[in-house]
């Protein structure tokens, strides 16, 4: 279920299907209102730069995830708000619930472009060229702990009694001149970062590959790069690295594509698709394709940019 910033990514990457490499796609970009005189936020626009070093916007284009269909007076409002951004050369409007038959008629008496972000039905003639099986699914490989983990940091020096009695996951982590680690507050996200980092190196893949699904025992030893320390007490102790200890195998995950498209109102050759797969993480990855050029390209989004709740002046690559 893709919720309203993740439809304002995916139609900022659809118009990047049918634009030119030369162009740039920003999505939440701000531009001058005339009538109110001040920085209005347009959710896509298609950039080029000139002959005169000059950037051009020549497509404008709002996004709109409603649970109804846009009718006149949504319509309207967007329309008036392209008029008064002069610098935008053509506007447009993208409705993942679709238009009233007033709104349609509203945007073409002011000449603005009608998009529709719907579902594809892939068993019609649209974007015939790029088929799929029936039961097409998602199937991520994924590490998972079978035990818990046994972990031990390394000191740079030996822990007293009392220092590791100190010791528990909700220990401060610091760098050793007291600044904050991102992402890494306590022993807890330490020990967290630190399966990861298990789980993404070579040695580690290659048991469980070699497994084949099967549990296998890790055994391994981190050296930190960074500079890590743990306040324990009043001291801050230098970690240089960890043993850890632990049984994993890798799992199979299942998941449902979901299929979109975008079309243009009144133009039956305008049609871009769109395969959506998320993985586990929350990273998804959009498999595209228009029937302009019959191009397939494939397009990750972080869960980093899908998790905001407001886009501002992020590029389309």
């Amino acid at each position: 279920m893709l919720t309203p910033t993740d439809t304002h990514l995916l139609a900022g990457i659809l118009t990047k299907l049918t634009s030119p490499e030369s162009v740039e796609i920003v999505l939440g970009n701000m531009m001058y209102d005339e009538a109110s005189e001040r920085k209005r936020d347009i959710d896509i626009s298609v950039k080029y730069i000139n002959e005169h070093d000059e950037e051009i916007t020549f497509v404008g284009l709002h996004v709109k995830d409603h649970t109804r269909p846009l009718g006149s007076p949504e319509v309207e409002q967007l329309c008036l708000h392209f008029k008064d951004t002069p610098s935008i050369q053509k506007g447009g409007i993208i409705s993942a619930s679709g238009y009233t038959k007033p709104g349609i008629r509203k945007a073409k008496y002011h000449g603005i472009d009608l998009y529709e972000i719907k579902v594809w039905n892939r068993h019609s003639s649209v974007l015939e060229h790029m088929q799929f099986p029936k039961e097409f699914v998602f199937e991520e490989k994924k590490p998972i702990l079978t035990t818990k983990p046994s972990i031990t940091y390394l000191f740079d020096k030996n822990l007293t009694t009392e220092l590791e009695l100190l010791l528990n996951h909700k220990s401060e982590v610091y760098r050793e001149n007291l600044e904050l680690i991102p992402n890494t507050l306590t022993v807890n996200h330490l020990t967290n970062n630190v399966i990861t980092n298990v789980f993404n190196s070579d040695n580690a893949n290659e048991k469980l590959d070699a497994a084949n699904g099967q549990e296998v025992d890790l055994n391994m030893n981190i050296n930190f790069t960074d500079s890590v320390a743990i306040k324990l007490g009043e001291e801050l102790l230098k970690v240089n690295g960890a043993q850890i200890i632990f049984k994993a195998k890798y799992e199979i995950l299942k998941s449902d594509v979901e299929f979109k498209v975008l079309s243009k109102i009144d133009d039956d050759s305008f049609d871009i698709g769109a395969a959506i797969m998320q993985f586990s993480s929350g990273n998804f990855f959009c498999l595209s394709t228009s029937n302009m050029d019959k191009s397939m390209k494939l397009f990750a989004i972080p869960v980093s940019d899908r998790v905001k709740k407001k886009i501002h002046e992020l590029r389309i690559k």
